[in-house]
C-alpha cells in the first residue's frame, strides 16, 4: 500500500488549490478527514507549500456588501459554486460581461462569429477573391448557415460562457471577471460532465428548462455542438470562396 500523501495526491491537492476548493472540499475528495489532512499539512513540506493562504481580492463572495446577497448554487469536483441571488445585484464592473455573455446566448453566436459573417457577405457580394460576378448560389448558402444557427434552441458554448460569469467560487474578485480564470471552471465542469448550470437559476430559467435533465438534452448539447461544428466550417469555406 502507498503511503500517503503520494504525487498523485499533491497533484489533486494543487490543482484543487488553483480551483479555490477550500480544506474540507479537498479532504472530501482525497476521501480523508480535515484532520488528516492537516497532519499532512504539517508532516509534508510540499503539502504545507501548496496549502499556505495565499492573498486573496478584497471584494470575494465574503465581503460584508456581498454575503447577504449570494447563495450556493451547485458542486462540482470537489469545489462550490455560488450565485447572486438576484443577477441585477453583481457589480457594475461584472454585470457588464454578464449581459455581453447574455446578448451572445440571445444570438447563438459571439461578436468575432458575427465579424466572419459580415465578412462572408462582402466577400460573396464582391465576386469573390477573384473579383468575378456575385454568386447567388454562394450568397443563399451563407443566409442558410446563418438562420440555421440563430434557429438553434440555444448555443451551448455561449451558454458556459455565460454560466462562468454567473456563478463563481470563494476566490473570485466580484468586482469584475477574469476570462482565463472562466475558462478553467468551464474546464472543470466538462472535464467532471456536469450540467447543473443549466437547471439552475438564472440559466435554466434563461433556457426554460425543467428541474431535471432527461436524454434528450443531454442528445441536443451532442448535435448541436455537430450542427455549430458544421456551420462554422461552412462559413471558413464561404469566407474564403475565390
Amino acid at each position: 500500500m502507498l503511503l500517503r500523501p503520494n504525487k498523485h495526491d499533491i497533484r489533486q491537492i494543487q490543482s484543487l488549490v488553483r480551483l479555490g476548493a477550500n480544506h474540507f472540499d479537498i479532504a472530501s475528495v482525497l476521501g480523508i478527514t480535515e484532520d488528516r489532512l492537516k497532519k499532512w499539512e504539517t508532516r509534508n513540506l510540499k503539502v504545507a507549500e501548496i496549502l499556505k493562504p495565499k492573498p486573496r481580492p478584497e471584494f470575494t463572495l465574503n465581503h460584508p456588501e456581498y454575503a447577504p446577497m449570494v447563495e450556493e448554487a451547485f458542486t462540482c469536483g470537489g469545489k462550490r459554486f455560488y450565485r447572486f441571488k438576484e443577477e441585477y445585484r453583481q457589480s457594475t464592473g461584472r454585470y457588464k460581461y454578464y449581459y455581453a455573455a447574455l446578448r451572445e446566448v440571445d444570438l447563438r453566436a459571439d461578436l468575432n462569429t458575427l465579424k466572419e459573417y459580415i465578412a462572408a457577405f462582402k466577400n460573396i457580394l464582391d465576386g469573390g477573391k477573384n473579383g468575378k460576378q456575385i454568386s447567388l448560389e454562394a450568397l443563399w448558402k451563407l443566409i442558410f448557415n446563418l438562420e440555421s444557427r440563430i434557429n438553434l434552441a440555444f448555443e451551448p458554448a455561449g451558454v458556459k460562457n455565460l454560466a462562468a460569469i454567473a456563478y463563481f467560487d470563494e476566490t473570485e474578485d466580484l468586482t469584475s471577471y477574469d476570462a482565463e480564470y472562466g475558462k478553467q471552471k468551464i474546464k472543470l465542469w466538462e472535464d467532471h460532465g456536469i450540467h447543473d448550470f443549466f437547471l439552475t437559476r438564472p440559466i435554466g430559467e434563461l433556457l426554460g428548462l425543467n428541474s431535471t435533465l432527461d436524454e434528450s438534452f443531454l442528445t441536443y448539447l451532442k448535435t448541436a455542438e455537430q450542427i455549430l461544428t458544421d456551420l462554422n466550417s461552412g462559413l471558413r469555406t464561404l469566407s474564403e470562396e475565390k
